[in-house]
């Protein structure tokens, strides 16, 4: 690639490897095909638990653009504020220890400020930096295009900064999270999220969906320029390559039994009760099924003591993760929030037996009594009877739904969404070019009338 045609781009997300979840799983592996094509990543990102950070650094530099010794240190008063909250624990992950630079998942430049945990979702916090925080990096150090992973504090700072810079900026939605609020009690809130993302998205060039189905429906509530960037999957870490008897048998598995996965967060807004439901039924067709449930979340404890013969692995990765994948028979996918769904895919590349809801990954790859079972009525009632049918399957009509979700999953592999990616980067600063250049034009005509 030419310098000419390398670009700079800036990341912007409150969620990152090695916090595990799909938004940062498919992040890291973005970016790591957009670095491949050589074009330059800088990543602004919370601080965590494995990065080495002085407190009183990110706290100074989070807030300002300024270094400590520039003017922070000699603020007492500020100084006493960021002391009081440490003090109040908000500083935990930014009191981290250090990471190996060799176990870094991406080499990206990175530029980290404070963060904070969200009361409803530990597993994730929120950036806290300021728009001047963004104007002084972007000045020094100026991208050619801003893209928006998240929707939090830091995007929206950056958001701001980035406007003020005249440097084109992308966002991704990635997560309903005004859906999330009814599951904590907290649903007239949602509205008031729902009113934010869509004014927040609607001040960048372009909203990147992974779906068809995403797109239709973010239109219809009042987003514009949606465009659809599918998910893709690593085809060998994902694969029917990977099964391993001896796991099946140490988690009690006797013969052609089914061993049945969740994959994802143990949470109410992943409809997790209801997998376990599922699963329930299946146990009432086949007494001899067993269930994994890989992940933590905060129902994990409950679902535990109320199913003790179930396995919770906790969160897993790499190689254990593939294994347990390719050493299931059908995999549970409940979830009615998530905009894709990325365990679907990995599911359907390692070979399993898909039962969703007709939603996200399942809608969009999967065929209904084909690949998987997609359940079109959403609603708990058909999820189950779905279950109770699926365990009636015969070994033979599983096994080809099994290869052929291994068949569909071939077609989505990252390097084709990565180039529909790359030239959508191109695109949003090609209409840059065209915008400035029409204003130049008119500003030429109107100094000859």
């Amino acid at each position: 690639m030419t310098s000419a045609n390398r670009l700079k781009i800036a990341i912007v997300t409150e969620t990152h490897l090695p916090e595990v979840n799909g938004v940062s799983r498919s992040l890291d592996r973005m970016l790591k095909g957009i670095q491949d094509k050589g074009h330059e990543v800088i990543t602004f990102r919370p601080a965590q638990p494995t990065d080495r950070a002085s407190f009183w650094k990110l706290a100074m530099d989070s807030v300002s653009g300024l270094t400590p010794e520039q003017r922070w240190l000699r603020d007492s008063s500020v100084a006493q504020a960021f002391g009081r909250l440490e003090k109040s624990g908000i500083s935990a992950r930014a009191k981290a220890e250090a990471v190996n630079p060799e176990e870094q998942q991406n080499p990206a430049r990175q530029h980290i400020c404070m963060g904070l945990r969200m009361p409803f979702y530990k597993e994730v916090q929120v950036g806290l930096a300021s728009p001047h925080f963004f104007r002084s990096r972007f000045r020094k150090d100026r991208p050619d295009l801003v893209h928006l992973i998240t929707e939090g504090p830091l995007g929206l700072n950056a958001l701001l900064a980035a406007r003020s810079c005249g440097i084109p900026v992308i966002s991704d939605y990635r997560t309903h999270f005004d859906q999330y609020f009814s599951y904590y009690g907290m649903s007239r809130l949602g509205k008031a999220v729902a009113w934010y993302l869509r004014l927040f998205h609607n001040f960048t060039r372009r909203t990147l969906v992974p779906t068809r189905e995403m797109k239709d429906e973010l239109s219809s509530a009042g987003f514009k320029r949606v465009q659809v960037i599918g998910r893709g999957v690593d085809l060998q870490s994902y694969s029917p390559e990977h099964r391993d008897e001896s796991l099946r048998i140490a988690y009690g598995v006797k013969g052609t039994a089914p061993l049945v996965l969740y994959a994802g967060r143990l949470a109410p807004e992943k409809n997790i009760d209801l997998a376990v439901a599922a699963f329930r039924e299946m146990q009432k067709v086949r007494s001899d099924a067993r269930m994994v449930l890989v992940g933590d979340g905060p129902e994990r404890a409950r679902l535990e003591k109320e199913n003790p013969d179930l396995t919770f692995t906790g969160f897993l990765s790499g190689a254990d993760l593939s294994v347990h994948y390719a050493s299931s028979d059908i995999f549970l996918f409940p979830s009615l929030t998530d905009t894709f769904g990325n365990v679907v895919t990995e599911a359907a590349a390692s070979g399993l037996a898909v039962l969703a809801y007709d939603k996200g990954a399942a809608r969009e790859i999967l065929e209904d009594g084909l690949s998987a079972r997609v359940v079109s009525q959403l609603e708990p009632g058909a999820y189950l009877q779905a279950a109770r049918e699926m365990a009636r399957t015969s070994l033979d009509s599983l096994h080809g739904m099994r290869v052929q979700a291994r068949q569909v999953a071939t077609a989505h592999d990252w390097e084709a969404i990565v180039d529909r990616l790359e030239d959508t980067y191109f695109d949003a600063l090609v209409k840059k070019v065209r915008f400035r250049s029409l204003v130049q034009n008119r500003m030429r005509k109107a100094q000859f009338q």
